[in-house]
Formats: C-alpha cells, sequence, structure tokens
C-alpha cells in the first residue's frame, strides 16, 4: 500500500519498492550460487523474511557489521533451498458439478426402522 498523496512521491515510493525488489532478487541470486542451485530455487518468502528482519532489527554493535551479517546469511542459503518441482503432474481445467434442484435421496437404512430389534438400538 502506497503512503504518499503527491504524485511526485507516489513516484518516489515505487522506485524504492522496485530497488528493494531487485536488490532482494539479486541477493537470492548470490544465495542460488552459493549453493549451487538454478535462483528459481530459493524460496522468495523466507529469503525477503530473513533479509527484511536483517535489516529491520537494529544491531547493538557497530553500522560495521552488516556485511558480516549478510556474509552469514548467505553462509545460511542452504536452508532457504526448495525442493525439486516435480514432473509429469497433469491437472486438465474441468467443470465442478453444481447444485441440484431437487432433492438427493437419503439412505433408506436411515430413514426405517425394521432392521433394529425391539426397543431400538439402545435396549
Amino acid at each position: 500500500m502506497l503512503r504518499s498523496e503527491q504524485p511526485e512521491l507516489v513516484r518516489q515510493e515505487l522506485w524504492g519498492v522496485l530497488i528493494a525488489y531487485t536488490l532482494l532478487r539479486r541477493w537470492m541470486g548470490k544465495m542460488a550460487e552459493h549453493v549451487k542451485v538454478e535462483p528459481q530455487r530459493i524460496s522468495f518468502h523466507t529469503a525477503s523474511y530473513a533479509i527484511v528482519n536483517l535489516l529491520a532489527i537494529p544491531s547493538l554493535d557497530s553500522a560495521g557489521t552488516l556485511p558480516k551479517q549478510l556474509e552469514a546469511l548467505l553462509a545460511q542459503s542452504r536452508y532457504f533451498v526448495l525442493p525439486p518441482r516435480r514432473t509429469g503432474r497433469y491437472f486438465p481445467r474441468v467443470v465442478k458439478n453444481g447444485p441440484t434442484n431437487s432433492r438427493r435421496k437419503k439412505c433408506q437404512s436411515v430413514l426405517t426402522d425394521w432392521h433394529w430389534p425391539e426397543g431400538g438400538p439402545l435396549r
């Protein structure tokens, strides 16, 4: 959701979002190179959560620790790898059965009492 109201500020905010997305995808590419998989195999959700938390939580150390923290995140990149996609899966589109205008026939054993001994099932 964009917070700005003026057109110039909306443009600036959109550019900020696009730059952040590009940086996130590039870092995910580095993570994929590190573990030698395709970039599509890195979980976007998990990687974005980890990177945003890394940047959002202020470190108690000096500001120069960010490269060290990013390198530590790169070392953990094997945890962000998704399993390979399954091949040979095919799910054609179908039309589901809709509701009918007539009532459904109920099971006859539910409607009748002839199969119970005298007095019903609990006696």
